[in-house]
């Protein structure tokens, strides 16, 4: 792609953030920056549910999935969830990108198991800046293809411990059409980020801690 033809697309602010990225003056660049960058985390100790306004605490705190869906918000005040995370972001020679998330919701006792999923797998464009000799912020843009998908649960009244996943998803959003659509606005999941990486270790750092998606994802759900 032509990234001088990209950067006309973007505020003139992200050119004065990502200088990087506009050192092509408007020829055919390769990005200095690629490769695989990845991350995996399980929170399984400290987060539980609550049907609390979400406004009375803190998104980086991680201790708390809210819903006010019933049967949710009737009797799991406190029932601890397990929430893994597994990230794996690809930036490409031409300033594209493809990134590949999950967060997988669970019982975390022995007898529990998976009740809920978000999937995502989206692709796009990006610009970046060094932020040290390894670290670099890279400018995610909105996607302009892939999709986000969501798998809902059948909740039974006995508790966390009765609830499964459902084996179709039930949500499937395929932004190739979206992003083409005028309007359109990506929700919390897929939109456009700043995320870090390292070029060392391949690492990335991207907070995929939705303390909302539980109720999100109980609009999908079944008892």
């Amino acid at each position: 792609m032509k990234i001088g033809k990209f950067l006309l697309a973007v505020p003139v602010f992200f050119c004065l953030l990502f200088p990087l990225a506009a050192c092509a003056g408007g020829e055919e660049a390769e990005s200095e920056l690629h490769g695989t960058f990845t991350y995996q985390e399980t929170i399984n100790r400290g987060l539980t549910i609550t049907h609390r306004d979400a406004s009375e605490f803190a998104a980086s705190q991680r201790q708390y999935l809210f819903s006010n869906f019933y049967p949710i918000n009737a009797g799991c005040e406190g029932t601890p969830v397990a929430y893994n995370m597994d990230q794996r972001l690809k930036l490409n020679r031409d300033f594209t990108y493809s990134y590949e998330y999950s967060v997988l919701l669970s019982n975390p006792g022995d007898w529990g198991g998976q009740f809920a999923r978000l999937a995502v797998s989206i692709t796009g464009t990006f610009e970046y800046v060094r932020g040290s000799e390894t670290e670099y912020s890279v400018l995610l843009s909105d996607p302009t293809g892939g999709t986000e998908t969501i798998y809902g649960a059948t909740l039974g009244f006995t508790g966390i411990y009765g609830w499964s996943m459902h084996v179709q998803p039930d949500l499937i959003l395929d932004f190739s059409l979206l992003s083409a659509r005028d309007g359109y606005v990506c929700d919390v999941y897929a939109r456009g980020r700043v995320v870090t990486v390292d070029r060392a270790s391949h690492a990335l750092g991207d907070d995929i801690f939705y303390p909302q998606l539980l109720n999100d994802i109980a609009r999908y759900s079944t008892y």
